[in-house]
């Protein structure tokens, strides 16, 4: 039976999970690695989020944990695939955790994907992140991969909106000073694009820069989109 007992012990181990000093949420500020390990079954996506400590690397302080039940077509997926896509289920839950993050470090079974890296070009672009090989076998060839992100083949783009988690505001999110004048700049970039009115606060050699930037973007169904660097 659920009584006060019961309700009190809720609370005492809540008071507790706060006050734990192993629980920290992410620095945007600090330059120490952030580190999000993925682990994937044929039956659930798990994974963590957590910040290294600036000054050793070794005590990791934990921010986020969840899982993933996966359905019946996509636990039928060969191993590979099902790396691949618990690792893309994983990202795209925490992507608003991700926001601001300078240094990202994926752990997950690299074994069976690293050979797919090279194809992982545009989805992420713009991270630089470091794959940590968790479970390394005696034929591995390198249990750490560097690579700046990935397309994620013909991997499915939406997940199911039952397991999205909490609804997150952007304005959640914290943001360092230089994130937050790179989102203004892009602001004005749509701007300029929907009226080509020149920004009144930039000089003729600013506005020169800016319109060189601007060539890198362009507007499609009301909406700003990058273009692909590789043409």
């Amino acid at each position: 039976m659920f009584g006060p007992d019961q309700i009190a012990a809720q609370d005492d181990l809540w008071s507790a999970l706060l006050e734990l000093p192993a629980l920290r949420p992410i620095d945007y500020g600090s330059a120490a690695n952030v580190i999000l390990t993925i682990n994937t079954s044929q039956i659930a996506v798990g994974f963590h989020l957590c910040q290294c400590a600036l000054n050793n690397p070794r005590v990791r302080y934990y921010a986020q944990f969840g899982s993933i039940t996966l359905n019946d077509h996509e636990s039928q997926f060969s191993q590979p695939k099902l790396k691949l896509y618990g690792l893309f289920r994983a990202l795209q839950s925490l992507k608003m955790y991700l926001i601001g993050v300078q240094n990202l470090i994926l752990e997950v079974d690299a074994h069976y994907i690293k050979d797919d890296f090279d194809d992982w070009i545009d989805n992420l672009y713009g991270f630089l992140h470091q794959i940590n090989n968790t479970f390394p076998t005696s034929n591995s060839t390198s249990t750490t991969t560097i690579f700046t992100s990935s397309l994620i083949g013909d991997l499915p783009t939406e997940a199911d909106s039952d397991d999205e988690g909490p609804t997150v505001d952007y304005s959640d999110i914290p943001s360092s000073q230089k994130a937050l004048e790179a989102e203004e700049r892009l602001w004005l970039v749509r701007d300029w694009h929907q009226t080509l009115v020149r920004p009144p606060s930039l000089s003729n050699s600013e506005y020169a820069t800016f319109l060189q930037y601007c060539t890198e973007f362009f507007i499609a169904a009301n909406k700003l989109w990058r273009k692909d660097s590789h043409g």
